[in-house]
């Protein structure tokens, strides 16, 4: 089945330019070899003239944007995660700018797994999923179609049926993707435009500048198909194993094009992997640290209610929006389990509570929390 879609979309792909009907002079003109370079280049400006983003994530975008219509090349197909920290950062309309930039876009605000896999193998979209913080962080086999569908040839299966769930997927939201979803992304950042940054308004009936591009990217990518397909691109070393496969397809691409993009796309991932790595700790960590600072709040016993409470009162903390709700006592127990800390049983008066004592975060305090120096 996989080899069939495959022909199928292969053979639509090469049919975008015939499929036009040219003038004999325009025709001629489009015989002569697309400029990549510029290409990604005219994509670029386009995408910052409408948000506002972490430098070098126009790149990124504009990037992943031609890889859709060329994702027959490739055996992996890397996320784009779309963030921000707070609303009114232009998410929505770098998703809409996007419906016209892609191949065979599918738009969402909310989908079923279901719904998605169907869509998926009957259509062969690229899905771009909105507002996701609303409905799929708590949606765990939805999360995991979208984590299959990162590699090619995965199936959803359903009694005697198989459906694809090969797709090149954005997905926006506010904060972080679930860690899963986050491992298969590539990240970028938006922010909320200041009074002198100009951004022209997305009008989804005056498109025709984005619609030339992308049918340039479509026209591009047959022309470059094979030699996209036979790419092995070089990996910066400190690009490892799924963050390397994620920018592949990526690198693949900027080598094709030449000028500036294989360099600058280079640049753009190390230092987007050095940020997300670098100043990234793990949740447990950050935990620890916190847990740190509130131990003058308690006696010798950290109660595990009274803890959630009081580290959801921590501002600029993740944990009063800790995977969409204050943090529960649950999922501090799940945090600090790595590190061979669980609650026990305590009694409070008459109360019988569950929680800690302070003196089970002895080791873990010395090895991952640096105490304040005087």
């Amino acid at each position: 089945m996989i080899a069939r879609r495959m022909a199928h979309s292969k053979s639509a792909l090469r049919k975008t330019l015939s499929s036009s009907a040219l003038p004999k002079a325009e025709e001629s003109a489009r015989r002569r070899p697309i400029n990549g370079a510029r290409l990604l280049d005219e994509i670029t400006m386009a995408v910052r003239k409408y948000v506002v983003l972490d430098d070098g994530a126009a790149e990124v975008v504009a990037l992943w944007a031609v890889h859709t219509h060329a994702i027959d090349a490739f055996r992996i197909t890397p996320r784009l995660g779309i963030t921000s920290v707070v609303k009114g950062c232009g998410k929505s309309t770098l998703l809409d700018v996007l419906t016209v930039l892609v191949r065979s876009p599918l738009l969402a605000a909310n989908i079923s797994a279901a719904a998605l896999y169907r869509r998926v193998d009957q259509d062969e979209p690229t899905v771009l999923i909105d507002e996701a913080d609303t409905f799929l962080v708590r949606n765990d086999e939805l999360r995991g179609i979208l984590n299959a569908g990162h590699r090619r040839g995965t199936f959803v299966y359903r009694g005697d049926d198989k459906f694809s769930a090969w797709a090149a997927t954005a997905i926006a939201l506010i904060g972080r993707l679930p860690s899963t979803l986050e491992d298969r992304s590539i990240l970028v950042r938006l922010k909320r435009r200041r009074a002198d940054e100009p951004l022209t308004p997305f009008r989804a009936d005056r498109t025709d500048d984005l619609d030339a591009l992308t049918k340039l990217a479509a026209d591009w990518a047959v022309e470059n198909l094979d030699a996209l397909t036979n790419a092995d691109p070089q990996v910066p070393a400190e690009l490892q194993n799924r963050e390397a496969d994620n920018w592949r397809p990526l690198f693949a691409i900027a080598d094709v094009v030449g000028g500036t993009w294989p360099e600058r796309v280079r640049k753009v991932a190390s230092s987007m992997s050095q940020a997300r790595h670098g100043n990234d700790p793990d949740p447990g960590v950050i935990l620890l640290q916190d847990i740190f600072r509130l131990q003058s709040k308690f006696s010798k016993r950290l109660p595990s209610a009274q803890l959630a409470s009081a580290l959801a009162g921590l501002e600029e903390r993740p944990w009063s929006e800790w995977k969409g709700k204050p943090i529960t006592a649950k999922a501090i127990s799940g945090l600090l389990a790595p590190f061979g800390i669980h609650p026990n049983e305590m009694r409070q008066g008459s109360q019988v509570l569950r929680g800690y004592e302070i003196g089970q975060f002895e080791d873990a305090f010395a090895r991952y929390v640096e105490a304040p120096r005087n």
